[in-house]
């Protein structure tokens, strides 16, 4: 841990590996998704943190969130956001397939290579697919769920990830 930036209290206490999103919550949001992975790996502990848009969406996420293994951390400040980051194994990009998400800017994905963590998205864009060789590009939502187990039980090299997210700085 860096100096002066202790583990925050809510995350401390859930189970690793952790898979984190951190961002905003809205109907691009796939919640089956979330809910799928969290069914199939009952030992990855999913944490999402961010604010929900509308109502619709808080309601789909206070439901995913009864999988005992879904963790709901709610908003936090843009500066505490690297700690939260740094305690997950892998970070997930769990959004919709449609035409939102095609004009969709990956930036989270550079956020969380900046941290040194490991990315599992759907390929939902050219960009996103040109990154398959150092990032976990999945084709299928069956394949997304396989590659969070994959990513969470690998060990990764930060220093490598960190480089990419500088090679794609935005």
């Amino acid at each position: 841990h860096a100096m002066g930036s202790p583990v925050p209290s809510d995350i401390e206490k859930i189970k690793k590996p952790i898979a984190l999103y951190c961002g905003v919550i809205s109907d691009w949001f796939d919640f089956e998704l979330l809910e799928t992975a969290a069914r199939k790996l009952p030992d990855v502990s999913f944490v999402i943190i961010g604010p929900s848009l509308s109502e619709k969406s808080e309601k789909e996420l206070k439901q995913a969130s009864r999988c005992p293994n879904v963790f709901l951390l709610g908003l936090k400040k843009h500066s505490e956001l690297p700690r939260y980051i740094r305690e997950s194994h892998v970070c997930i990009i769990p959004f919709k397939k449609n035409a939102l998400i095609e004009r969709f800017s990956p930036n989270k994905m550079y956020e969380y290579l900046a941290v040194g963590k490991p990315v599992v998205t759907l390929d939902y864009t050219e960009e996103i697919k040109g990154l398959k060789r150092d990032i976990y590009v999945a084709e299928s939502k069956g394949e997304f769920v396989e590659m969070i187990g994959k990513a969470a039980a690998a060990t990764h090299d930060p220093e490598r990830l960190k480089r990419l997210a500088q090679s794609n700085s935005w």
